[in-house]
């Protein structure tokens, strides 16, 4: 498990392989629940429950500061296990009841349930205990995560067919399928990395190192805390949850577009343990491999993957094409902060200080997101503001808010992407973009298209097997002609497949 100097010895694409099939079996195994979470919730209550997870990520944020700390030291070889274990149960303990105690405060616009509340202080207190195995394990070993997402998801599916579909428990019975499945999953990181833990004890210099720098993640948690408070803007400007449900859907089918960011979920341990700038371009070439399919497939069958969520939601169909094209300029930009971060070495220098953080990329990436959030953000209360004087809100208000948002989401996207390349990279004269890779792939997608859109449905069906019946055949056969069209045009792919036929071959031998 260790490499060179102690360090943790990372393989980028065992690891990458293995996380990006868990992610594929998450996105599955996740659809199937988001299926029984839309079926048996109403619009408003489906939009309600995005709208606590919401909330509920305001009060985890001191855990993700805590947390890219301990990613860092890990990976780069350092005793973290009992150090992080203890500030954790110290946040876990607090949080949850801070959170009932501010609870009719921050929804009291809102008819929520007491018992709802409870559960989510409940689910809080899951996650806090749970997270320092999850840090570990990020720097550590990374397909520790993948065995561990493939438990979650199955617990949280199994939970939700009996609460949810079974007893009808509604948003309650998602909450604590969620819950379990998160127990499920600590359970998996604890017996993973329990030698990794149980061979260190708490160090006071390692903490005093980690709040001498939380100011960074603290910084960089900006964006994330200003772009959700795009839910709190449209439920309070718009006065209904019914624009942040259709929003919801186009993310929840959109998003799975980035799921080959998991293949280069161990670049950066594997940059920071290494610094290898041969492992960056390798990640570019796997991640677009899969996404750029992945996107021109949302687009051509958007309308009927909108409908297994419900066939209300089949109206967002334009939005969601956009939206499938701004993931793969999302993606450009995480793999640019991915890589800036990863090389970054200003937090080796035990003694660096404020200055030193100040001048290194990190902060850097910190700055693109936070004009990024606020680009994104004021777009979208400009436009929600000037609406109420509009005629376009007397046309489908909830549609036209949608298309507000997805015109917030493109210049923000945008803007990130450029800042990524122009700031972040600059410098890193050896990392070279693969457009000849990239435009093979979207040769192999064009040539995809053909079969996907002539076996695409021809009507939209409202019950879910006839639905999923109907579009397995374009989606199966748009897989076959890509990666077959890949295989012909791309030698770097053929050694690829190769070696995965060595590998799996070596590994059947030995049993």
């Amino acid at each position: 498990m260790e490499g060179e100097a102690g360090r943790p010895s990372i393989r980028l694409r065992y690891a990458g392989l293995i996380l990006f099939i868990s992610r594929v079996y998450s996105l599955l195994v996740g659809l199937l629940f988001i299926i029984i979470a839309t079926r048996r919730l109403t619009v408003g209550e489906f939009g309600l429950w995005n709208y606590i997870s919401t909330i509920l990520g305001y009060w985890i944020l001191p855990l993700d500061f805590i947390g890219y700390w301990i990613v860092r030291f890990t990976a780069r070889g350092e005793h973290t296990g009992a150090t992080a274990i203890f500030i954790s149960l110290t946040m876990s303990t607090a949080i949850p009841m801070l959170f009932l105690l501010s609870s009719p405060t921050i929804f009291r616009s809102l008819n929520v349930d007491y018992l709802v509340l409870i559960l989510v202080a409940v689910k809080l207190a899951i996650i806090g205990i749970s997270s320092p195995f999850d840090w570990i394990a990020q720097g550590l070993k990374p397909e520790i995560i993948a065995y561990a997402s493939i438990v979650f998801e199955t617990s949280k599916l199994l939970s939700a067919s009996i609460l949810v579909a079974g007893l009808r428990l509604g948003l309650i019975g998602i909450i604590s399928a969620i819950s379990i499945g998160y127990v499920s999953k600590a359970t998996i990181l604890y017996r993973a990395v329990k030698g990794f833990t149980l061979g260190s004890s708490r160090d006071i210099k390692l903490i005093r190192r980690i709040f001498r720098g939380i100011w960074i993640p603290i910084y960089g948690s900006i964006p994330s805390i200003l772009s959700s408070i795009d839910a709190i803007l449209l439920v309070h400007m718009t006065g209904t949850v019914d624009s942040l449900a259709l929003i919801s859907a186009i993310r929840t089918i959109g998003s799975p577009i980035a799921l080959s960011l998991a293949i280069s979920a161990a670049l950066y341990p594997k940059l920071l343990a290494e610094g290898r700038l041969e492992d960056a371009e390798e990640a570019m070439k796997l991640v677009y491999m899969l996404s750029i399919p992945s996107s021109i497939g949302v687009i051509l069958l958007a309308p009927y993957i909108l409908s297994i969520l419900r066939s209300e939601y089949t109206i967002v169909s334009i939005p969601l094409s956009v939206y499938a094209i701004l993931q793969l300029i999302s993606i450009a930009s995480h793999l640019a902060m991915t890589i800036a971060s990863g090389l970054e070495k200003v937090d080796l220098e035990e003694e660096a200080g404020f200055k030193d953080y100040v001048r290194s990329k990190l902060f850097r990436i910190a700055n693109m997101s936070v004009a990024s959030s606020l680009i994104y953000v004021g777009m979208l209360a400009c436009m929600l503001y000037l609406q109420k004087d509009s005629s376009t809100s007397n046309i489908n208000p909830s549609l036209s808010v949608t298309y507000m948002w997805i015109v917030s989401v493109t210049i923000s996207t945008i803007f990130s992407a450029v800042y990524a390349y122009k700031r972040l990279l600059k410098g890193i004269e050896r990392i070279k973009t693969p457009w000849t890779s990239i435009a093979r792939y979207t040769a192999a997608s064009i040539v995809m298209a053909i079969p996907v859109y002539i076996l695409k449905p021809e009507a939209i069906y409202i019950e879910v097997l006839p639905l999923l019946r109907s579009i397995t055949p374009p989606i199966l056969s748009g897989v076959a002609v890509y990666f077959a069209t890949l295989y012909l045009i791309d030698s770097w792919f053929r050694r690829l497949i190769s070696r995965l036929i060595s590998i799996v071959i070596r590994r059947s031998s030995k049993f």
